[in-house]
């Protein structure tokens, strides 16, 4: 808990930030961060929402908050800005949700590469790019066995040290199914062994080769 009246107010002005963070970081694919880089990035949100804040409070007629206040009344802190604070909290929440929207779909990075000021994709690596620019499309998957397990990937994990992906209406196609060979609790068309039930999660343990 902050010791003094000072650190309260700074706490207040970085919540924002914090909420915004939260928000982003909920909703897109992130890389991890140390705690350093955390308050970094939360300041600097708590300084976009500020901004913002800053626009509509001038426009509604509303003061700055958190407000200055003599420490021997501290509760002038929060009296009479209840519709401040709310305000601003909507404020860290909206700019969460738009700023996660735009990173999703990867519109900010695509004006950036139209305008040439960078070629990078705004991804954490390829694995989130090649899932997000060709959703339409199958995929195959060779595992270290041999087996080949071809389906639509359905979901796809977000983090980029856990690759994990769920292949609906998935085949497959075992090294022994070629000589002959087939699963008896499964429908085989040719050679080609077809899953029962809505698909197949592929973990780490499945040993993907590519």
């Amino acid at each position: 808990m902050p010791t003094t009246f000072a650190a309260l107010a700074v706490l207040i002005f970085l919540l924002p930030g914090f909420v915004t963070d939260r928000i982003i970081v909920s909703l897109t694919p992130q890389r991890s961060r140390t705690d350093f880089r955390l308050v970094i990035d939360s300041l600097v949100w708590a300084f976009v929402d500020e901004v913002f804040y800053t626009v509509i409070a001038l426009r509604l007629g509303l003061q700055q908050f958190p407000m200055g206040f003599a420490p021997e009344h501290p509760e002038m802190l929060f009296e009479g800005h209840t519709l401040s604070a709310v305000i601003l909290l909507l404020t860290s929440v909206v700019v969460g949700l738009v700023w996660s929207c735009l990173s999703v779909r990867g519109l900010v990075f695509r004006l950036l590469r139209f305008l040439g000021i960078t070629r990078s994709s705004g991804s954490v690596d390829v694995w989130q790019d090649v899932f997000r620019n060709y959703r339409g499309a199958w995929l195959r998957a060779y595992l270290q066995d041999g087996t080949t397990i071809t389906g639509w990937p359905q979901f796809v994990s977000d983090d980029c040290d856990k690759r994990e992906v769920f292949l609906a209406e998935a085949s497959f196609e075992r090294p022994a199914d070629k000589e002959g060979g087939t699963e008896a609790s499964a429908d085989v068309v040719s050679n080609i062994t077809e899953l029962r039930g809505p698909g197949i999660l592929l973990t780490e343990r499945a040993e993907i080769v590519y």
